[in-house]
């Protein structure tokens, strides 16, 4: 369980870009949405 949260730990410290961070959150979204790629594209698509 130390070990998780080492490792927690130190990929928080990595995040240091606002744009990586961003990036990782939509991931999150993404992940917990469960949302095929067809549907993510179209939430994403741009004009």
């Amino acid at each position: 369980m130390n070990e998780k949260l080492g490792n927690m730990e130190l990929v928080n410290e990595n995040i240091t870009d606002k744009q990586n961070y961003l990036d990782l959150e939509a991931l999150l979204m993404f992940g917990c949405l469960q949302l095929n790629y067809q549907e993510y594209e179209q939430m994403i698509h741009l004009p």
